[in-house]
């Protein structure tokens, strides 16, 4: 008898060898997504003495010196803000750091800040922002070069002021914008127009409504009633009823 074997017989027996099905990939071997720049720490010069930033940068010691930041105003609802390790650790004492708790809303009333905020710029601002009178033209840096290699943390005015919220996108630059407003006696569109070209921005419309109103006030929403008492003026007046009709819609 033939021992040899049939080679159908044989394709038979030997089955193909079967494919090798890919494993799944390890999570931690894909790219991490990029976070986005408004959640990085971040300080930006808007005018020599003036910064914008958002939270992390506030609370980031070496941004912090590296910008020569000696006074900061926070509008955020995050608690103590003013005692933060890393702002301490800078030399901003709570007397150099002024506090707003406001919410990211355009039902927030900001118009109620923005003397008192101005006014602690003012007293803050470095000599390069105290005697400026118009904003700088395009030809001019748009950074400012160190006032003090060691800026004196025991006097105001010695150091650049950073006005920050969580992601610097809203309440912060509205708050940047009023500002200029006041100073150099200007519309919200020039104003608006120049912080956008520093950075990204996207204030709420109730903000930019607020802003409006500042400027029809005269960057004071107070006024002397006949009787000597302090009164809203009529666009605030007119703003605040218009808030009250919103919150009732809401719910409020």
């Amino acid at each position: 008898m033939s021992s040899s074997t049939d080679p159908k017989t044989t394709s038979k027996i030997n089955p193909k060898p079967t494919e090798e099905i890919p494993s799944s990939p390890n999570p931690q071997d894909l790219p991490k997504p990029k976070p986005k720049a408004c959640y990085l720490p971040r300080i930006t010069p808007i005018i020599p003495g003036l910064y914008l930033g958002n939270l992390p940068g506030s609370q980031t010691t070496s941004l912090l010196q590296t910008h020569h930041i000696t006074a900061i105003v926070s509008l955020t609802t995050v608690p103590n803000v003013q005692n933060h390790p890393a702002t301490l650790a800078a030399g901003i004492p709570r007397s150099r750091h002024q506090w707003a708790l406001v919410i990211d809303s355009s039902v927030q009333d900001l118009l109620i800040f923005m003397t008192d905020i101005c006014d602690f710029i003012d007293r803050m601002a470095p000599p390069v922002l105290q005697s400026a009178t118009s904003l700088p033209t395009p030809t001019d840096p748009t950074t400012q070069p160190p006032i003090d290699p060691e800026p004196s943390h025991g006097e105001a005015g010695t150091g650049n002021v950073l006005v920050h919220c969580d992601l610097g996108r809203s309440r912060s630059p509205t708050i940047i914008i009023a500002y200029l407003m006041r100073k150099f006696r200007i519309g919200v569109d020039e104003a608006l127009r120049f912080v956008q070209a520093k950075q990204k921005i996207k204030p709420k419309e109730g903000f930019l409504r607020q802003l409006k109103v500042w400027e029809d006030t005269g960057y004071q929403i107070w006024g002397i009633g006949g009787d000597g008492k302090r009164v809203a003026k009529e666009a605030y007046r007119v703003w605040l009823g218009e808030r009250k009709v919103r919150l009732r819609e809401m719910g409020f």
